[in-house]
């Protein structure tokens, strides 16, 4: 994969960012029965001018009990020499802190041809970030981001929820 993502143009869909550098942003919120964070995160080989990894996440960890359950929302791809799985991809995990705990998993390749259509899909993932992190805690949305400006993002939405409703082929 050869596209050129800067992870700048997203930056200004957080509020409270915490860490901000080239290539990370963090938003973290932590109460006592429960963290949730923002992370995005790029590799980007400046003389090729392409990204090698990019990963937009939304995790979320709460205390139940003696036990820590944890939500995860996210947006990415790997280098082949990290992973098997190189392009671009939308994950969501649900689990406690133990296999016995795993409550759900789901992992959909994004059909990508071009970098307009990855930004389009990271613009759309975070168009649906509100929402998923309003299922964690009500009203959470409003202290990570700045969701006036997601509000203009909802043709991005409806385009990478056609990507992930794409049927694709299996590999055997």
């Amino acid at each position: 994969m050869n596209f050129f993502i800067d992870l700048n143009q997203f930056k200004k869909y957080l509020k409270g960012i915490t860490i901000d550098t080239e290539d990370t942003a963090v938003v973290v919120i932590e109460k006592n029965d429960y963290r949730a964070t923002i992370l995005m995160e790029s590799r980007v080989d400046y003389k090729k001018r392409i990204t090698l990894e990019l990963s937009i996440k939304f995790e979320y960890k709460k205390k139940q009990k003696e036990k820590i359950f944890q939500r995860e929302f996210k947006i990415e791809h790997h280098p082949e020499e990290k992973s098997t799985h190189t392009k671009p991809h939308v994950q969501i995990y649900g689990h406690g802190p133990l296999h016995e705990d795993k409550v759900g998993e789901l992992w959909i390749t994004l059909p990508i041809e071009t970098e307009e259509d990855y930004i389009r899909c990271i613009e759309g993932f975070l168009n649906i970030l509100p929402e998923m992190i309003n299922l964690c805690e009500k009203c959470l949305e409003k202290d990570m981001l700045n969701c006036g400006l997601l509000q203009n993002l909802k043709v991005q939405k409806e385009f990478l929820l056609a990507k992930i409703n794409k049927p694709q082929k299996r590999v055997y």
